[in-house]
């Protein structure tokens, strides 16, 4: 089964004291896990004024550098995949996205990132929706506005929509 990695939205502006350990949780993983996946996807949320959460809610942030740039810490393990910017909640709205899972004749997608109960979720779901088995890597998925919404995502994934890995 042809497999494809997410890192979702790991940039500056949601490293916080929840999301701190995450980055090199999740180099840690791609570095040893790298072979595994014919694609990896790391996406940062890259606000724009045409975006609904701008629109909608009225939230101006993670609009340029430096709350935008994928964290440091993960700089030595963006070579093994491609970084796509998105100004949506769900990475598979973008045509890209779409556009390499498809010539990669992706079956299975591995979810990682922040923030557990919005992007990665959202994900999730179009993923589900979209017709490939989506996996969640929980133990490197992290909310930054708190550890409840975090687990609330984490179940909602497992009834909705796959299984959960936590190693």
């Amino acid at each position: 089964m042809k497999r494809a990695l997410f890192v979702i939205d790991v940039q500056n502006y949601f490293m916080n004291p929840l999301t701190k350990d995450l980055p090199e949780k999740i180099r840690r993983y791609v570095k040893k896990n790298k072979n595994k996946f014919e694609l990896i996807i790391f996406t940062n949320f890259v606000n724009t004024p045409q975006s609904s959460v701008y629109r909608f809610l009225d939230w101006t942030e993670c609009l340029t550098s430096p709350e935008t740039d994928i964290v440091n810490e993960l700089n030595s393990v963006l070579r093994y995949g491609i970084v796509v910017a998105k100004d949506v909640l769900s990475a598979l709205k973008i045509p890209k996205i779409k556009n390499l899972l498809a010539e990669k004749r992706i079956e299975e997608i591995y979810l990682s990132g922040i923030d557990t109960d919005c992007c990665v979720l959202a994900t999730a779901y179009d993923a589900f929706d979209e017709g490939y088995r989506v996996r969640l890597l929980e133990k490197i998925c992290m909310t930054s506005t708190g550890k409840n919404l975090h687990n609330a995502a984490v179940s909602m994934f497992k009834k909705n929509v796959g299984s959960v890995i936590e190693d």
